[in-house]
């Protein structure tokens, strides 16, 4: 092979790796998230006072999120987990009403989680990223631990 064709070649390759970087999608829920409480609804559940998601990448397809709050009552409150969006369910940590959750990407700004407690379903909560970026909404359906229906709207704002 020639000089001016490996140039030509390395630069070809170089080309499809830059336009295959700029055609995948950012995941429009990375970033640090803020409660807004004016906009949230809690129904039968009493609303935090704070709490704050950070949400990061985590390998090619998934998101490591961690919440830090304030409860209803003072305490301070922490969940986490790391999934992909394949619908595998995982461990997650700090959630009265879930030790295992899976998560599927439904359109570029929209994911669907089913809450499971001891491998029984609780909760399928949708989460919708804005089309400006600013405001992510879950909406959370199903039964808590205290077997209450629970039908929760949490606005968060982009910080």
């Amino acid at each position: 092979m020639t000089k001016r064709a490996s140039v030509a070649l390395a630069c070809a390759a170089s080309m499809v790796f830059a336009f295959g970087a700029m055609a995948k999608t950012a995941d429009s829920n990375i970033g640090t998230w803020k409660l807004n409480t004016v906009k949230s609804r809690f129904n039968p559940s009493r609303m935090p006072t704070r709490q704050t998601l950070k949400i990061d990448e985590w390998g090619a397809d998934g998101m490591k999120y961690a919440a830090d709050g304030i409860d209803a009552d003072g305490r301070t409150t922490h969940s986490e987990f790391q999934v992909k969006y394949d619908g595998t369910f995982v461990p997650v940590t700090g959630n009265p009403d879930a030790n295992t959750l899976a998560v599927t990407r439904v359109a570029s700004n929209t994911i669907e989680s089913t809450l499971r407690l001891n491998g029984k379903q609780m909760a399928i909560v949708r989460i919708v990223v804005s089309d400006d970026g600013r405001t992510m909404t879950m909406t959370q359906t199903g039964t808590n631990a205290a077997k209450q229906d629970v039908h929760n709207t949490i606005v968060y704002d982009k910080q």
